[in-house]
């Protein structure tokens, strides 16, 4: 019996450019023909593009082994001499170590880790708990004080939160919110913030790209 847990395969779309699709089909038909019982996981891209097709196994405690650059031919290996056999294939490994030793993910955490087609794995992993916080525990008045001071904002401009007045509610039946006047100050520079010509300009660069390099709009 394996004690491979699942394997996951990432999916998105520089994986699937890279012939990812084929690698999850293939790992489902010798899983299946095999009458093997661990699950193949669509995940998302962990960053490590330049690595893809990426493939991982994950073992009972948890822990996880990297393949990349996984094709179709590598599969049958996988499967025989690590999901069934328990072999790491060190040749076919990567160390993600080094890659993610000076991250930090917050919003991304979960990128590579869970189905993102899935609800259901999104809750389990605290997914929606600030807004079940916000909607069953907090008043509006709560959600405000939390996001003052945060520093939260917003692209290109977000309201001056001074400039809130009122805070409408029909759980509190609080009057209306007076207008939310939107502060120069807290603008994005100019800088940062692509003018039209600009994003004309890189529009059409990427088209003639594509078109030189015999794709068209409709692949």
């Amino acid at each position: 019996m394996s004690d491979v847990r699942e394997v996951r395969v990432g999916l998105a779309t520089c994986g699937i450019a890279a012939g990812a699709e084929r690698v999850a089909a293939r790992f489902r038909n010798d899983l299946d023909s095999g009458r093997i019982d661990v699950p193949i996981k669509r995940v998302g891209c962990i960053g490590m593009c330049y690595n893809e097709p990426l493939v991982d196994v994950v073992d009972e405690s948890g822990a996880l082994t990297t393949y990349g650059h996984v094709t179709e031919a590598d599969v049958e290996r996988i499967v025989a001499e690590h999901v069934l056999g328990g072999s790491i294939i060190e040749e076919l490994r990567v160390a993600p170590d080094a890659f993610f030793a000076n991250q930090v993910r917050i919003v991304l955490e979960n990128c590579g880790v869970i189905d993102p087609e899935s609800l259901d794995e999104y809750r389990a992993h605290e997914g929606y708990v600030a807004l079940k916080t916000v909607l069953e525990e907090m008043e509006p008045e709560d959600v405000v004080e939390v996001v003052e001071p945060s520093g939260l904002r917003g692209i290109p401009r977000r309201p001056s939160i001074d400039a809130i007045s009122a805070v409408s509610s029909p759980q509190t039946n609080a009057p209306a919110p007076a207008l939310i006047r939107m502060s120069n100050e807290n603008e994005v520079p100019k800088m940062l913030s692509p003018s039209k010509w600009a994003a004309r300009a890189s529009s059409s660069a990427f088209s003639s790209r594509r078109m030189a390099s015999g794709y068209s709009a409709r692949t």
